[in-house]
């Protein structure tokens, strides 16, 4: 079928992106990337009995992984009060677009010189306004709730929703709150500085033995084959010394107290873009850490890149950054030394692992009322309980940690959205072109016609949408009414039933 769809155009394939022999670089055919999106029913018996055997069997894993954070996933089961305003998602779309359409061209035009490239940059954005257009028609139905086998992350419809329409979503006509955590990446990096990580006897549920037992025989192997282990210990640990630093840290149970202090005022960012700022240049000539936004991106980039690869773009602002911060740049390397994928998966796993097993779980435990749902490293929840839950998020990282995170509490509503549409325009453009110094349109602030406009729709509001029926094909999502009993308090660890229900 794949091969089939790769000669009739429909797919491509640039023969990169290849992990493990197999590969995910696939991308619709030049002909259908600008078409909305449609759902057809497959009528062909063959194919969709070996797609519903497939969705049983993946269906039956979920279960498995989801019984184990059911305390958060137990508020989809009744998905009809989580509700998204469909028309005014639908006028922010439509502002979206016309927006994009106005201001990319110009862009491309002093950026791109190849019209190909121009034509797939308009289609990408293109087709990312046909995708939230179909994640708008499509919410309401049964959700599709899944768990990362990999890093443990939990996936519900507002995680895979375009993040400004977020704004639209309510529950039971509640307005929501976010709270997101800020330097997030690097806040879960801290754990890897501390020695309990590291101990092969721990009892905490992030050391690295129970999070990735193959990669922990790595580890133990290579620090035994250097020398580095403690050779009179019977811990087959590795020995991870950390330099002591003459600053003495307010954040205790924080080894290493420079990089823990900027990561826990929220100040990494800032930090790196003044030390790194005028050293490195891209291919244009455009300093890489200019911004706190590019050295957000560097850094994460430094995090995550292949370090076995001497011609990475990296390879020298990571060096520079082993000189700022040696003991967590010889931690990443490490982590690394199997294959450089293992360290950012390492850090998922710890976040699901705080998020969804120990924040969620004591949110749940007090406030058995209170609704909430995980966007990955992210926690929302209604106005009535914001307070609550923002208490236990600083709490359980202060326990663990030692020291509070910075948290950033956002409001969820229609206002928000629209008053910076043409800041989130501009943003986009930037991630694909590279920022410029004045945006057009003034930043955040919508044209009069396009206010205009937004008043104009926003009087069609009281007309009903005709709702829009799309078929299903067997088993959409995981259902979970049978794992749980909602008459009474929910009981998260309820035996499993032995037959999927139909």
């Amino acid at each position: 079928m794949r091969d089939t769809l790769l000669k009739l155009n429909i797919l491509e394939w640039d023969g990169t992106y290849i992990v493990d022999k197999s590969t995910y670089g696939y991308r619709l055919g030049e002909l259908y990337r600008n078409q909305p999106l449609k759902v057809r029913t497959i009528k062909d018996d063959f194919v969709k009995s070996v797609i519903v055997k497939n969705r049983l069997q993946e269906a039956e894993k979920q279960k498995v992984r989801i019984r184990r954070i059911a305390h958060v996933a137990q508020w989809w089961l009744h998905h009809e009060h989580i509700e998204l305003d469909k028309e005014e998602a639908k006028d922010y779309l439509d502002l979206y677009r016309a927006i994009m359409q106005r201001r990319l061209p110009k862009r491309l035009d002093r950026k791109v010189k190849s019209e190909k490239v121009k034509a797939e940059l308009r289609d990408s954005f293109e087709a990312k306004y046909w995708y939230a257009m179909h994640q708008v028609e499509r919410w309401g139905k049964r959700p599709n709730l899944t768990v990362d086998g990999a890093g443990g992350r939990f996936y519900n419809p507002l995680v895979s929703l375009l993040s400004p329409l977020r704004n639209f979503v309510t529950y039971k006509g509640q307005s929501l709150i976010s709270f997101d955590l800020k330097n997030s990446q690097p806040l879960h990096l801290l754990l890897l500085l501390k020695k309990d990580f590291w101990s092969e006897t721990s009892r905490i549920s992030w050391s690295l033995k129970k999070l990735d037992p193959v990669l922990w025989d790595h580890v133990t192997k290579q620090e035994t084959d250097t020398g580095t282990s403690d050779k009179s210990s019977s811990s087959t640990s590795p020995s991870i010394e950390f330099k002591k630093r003459r600053q003495k840290s307010r954040y205790q149970g924080v080894e290493n107290t420079h990089f823990a202090q900027l990561v826990l005022r929220g100040k990494l960012y800032e930090f790196n873009s003044e030390k790194f700022r005028g050293k490195f240049f891209d291919k244009n000539g455009k300093d890489r850490f200019e911004t706190r936004e590019l050295a957000k991106k560097e850094m994460l980039t430094l995090m995550y890149f292949d370090n076995s690869n001497p011609k990475s773009a990296s390879q020298e602002p990571f060096q520079y950054f082993k000189q700022l911060f040696p003991d967590v740049a010889e931690v990443i390397e490490l982590l690394k030394s199997r294959a450089h994928r293992d360290f950012p998966v390492l850090l998922q796993k710890i976040e699901a692992k705080i998020m969804l097993e120990d924040v969620c779980r004591e949110i749940y435990d007090q406030y058995p009322t209170a609704w909430f749902t995980t966007v990955h490293d992210s926690i929302v929840t209604t106005e009535e309980y914001a307070s609550e839950v923002e208490a236990i998020i600083l709490s359980t990282y202060r326990r663990i940690l030692g020291g509070e995170p910075q948290l950033e509490r956002a409001p969820l509503n229609p206002i928000k959205a629209f008053s910076k549409l043409s800041r989130y325009v501009d943003s986009k453009i930037n991630e694909k072109l590279g920022a410029e110094a004045e945006e057009e349109g003034g930043g955040s602030r919508l044209t009069i016609d396009e206010i205009k406009r937004r008043l104009l729709l926003k009087q069609a509001m009281s007309a009903t949408p005709d709702e829009t029926h799309y078929p299903d094909l067997g088993i959409v999502g995981v259902d979970m009414s049978d794992m749980v009993n909602l008459k009474h308090k929910p009981n998260p660890f309820a035996p499993l039933p032995r037959k999927l229900k139909k």
